[in-house]
């Protein structure tokens, strides 16, 4: 194996992974309305990416929804997501959220330093949940999550579980939820195929914990809502997010909100059409640590009657 291969091999773990840490491109978020408050999500029922935040959530949703979504982000990475989601029968309900990640225009060298070429790589997961009322208000779910990243030639994956609830009380507007996912997740890695004493390598990923709340209400025809969330992502890494939104009316959403002192805000535009009950186009830009440049977020939502 040449040594320059090793060297990028080396150098995209530390980037696609983030610091050691596997599989970091999961905690951006999905969803232009989320992300626009915040990245909040875990108490949100009506949303078509709720598998991605909370199992349960896909349980009672309605009618089927299905959402794309482009995540523009600086240093060259790329990400983009799909969603579908539906009510089944008593209740219960549910729905898938795809992932994919990678970075661009990284070059291969030699050991001169010369270009060679361009640098293969991915990242991609799967979410699917299925959830149901259990007793007056409280719903729980299930997930299955899928992985696998790639890296030139040298790939990895791996399944595993997921699962939430969350309790809603009409008579007040409120619901609130947990979650856990990355559930025994652990991406297994062998370099045989590149080096002659290649080894096996893992990388087990943090388990994800979520607690959120979300709040509401109308007020002079307004419809508005308050979310909180609390991430705890291993044993070392604990976030927070609030958000709100507003719609003045059923064609206009307005979002802002903070995740750990980073702000973020939208908008979405909803239109009927045909056969549709509301097509939703929607946008979000958050500010990112360490001085990257701000995440810009398009999405488009298709809700049937």
């Amino acid at each position: 194996m040449k040594i320059s291969t090793v060297i990028v091999i080396a150098a995209l773990f530390a980037l696609v992974f983030g610091a050691g840490e596997p599989a970091k491109y999961l905690t951006i978020g999905v969803g232009a309305e989320h992300i626009g408050r915040g990245c909040a999500g875990t108490a949100d029922r009506n949303s078509v990416f709720a598998p991605f935040y909370n199992p349960a959530l896909v349980s009672a949703r309605g009618k089927p929804s299905i959402g794309f979504g482009n995540l523009f982000l600086g240093l060259g990475r790329r990400m983009y997501y799909a969603a579908f989601a539906t009510q089944i029968r008593d209740e219960a309900g549910v729905g898938v959220v795809w992932v994919h990640s990678s970075v661009a225009d990284v070059e291969r060298r030699d050991i001169d330093g010369n270009i060679t070429g361009e640098v293969n790589n991915s990242n991609d997961a799967v979410y699917f949940s299925f959830a149901k009322e259990v007793y007056g208000g409280l719903h729980a779910g299930l997930g299955v999550q899928y992985v696998q990243s790639n890296i030139e030639n040298l790939n990895a994956y791996s399944a595993g579980l997921a699962g939430g609830i969350f309790y809603e009380l009409k008579k007040y507007g409120v619901i609130v939820g947990a979650s856990a996912t990355n559930i025994s997740l652990e991406l297994k890695w062998n370099s045989s195929d590149y080096y002659d004493d290649g080894r096996t390598s893992r990388d087990k990923l943090p388990l994800f914990l979520r607690f959120g709340g979300e709040k509401r209400g109308t007020v002079k025809s307004v419809n508005y809502k308050f979310d909180a969330d609390i991430f705890l992502i291993g044993d070392r890494e604990l976030s927070y997010s609030v958000g709100a939104e507003c719609s003045p009316h059923e064609s206009f959403v307005v979002t802002f909100g903070v995740r750990d002192g980073r702000f973020s805000a939208g908008f979405g535009l909803n239109i009927r059409l045909g056969f549709f009950k509301r097509i939703s186009f929607g946008y979000a830009i958050s500010a990112q640590p360490y001085g990257v440049p701000p995440m810009h977020v398009v999405e488009i939502r298709f809700d049937l009657k």
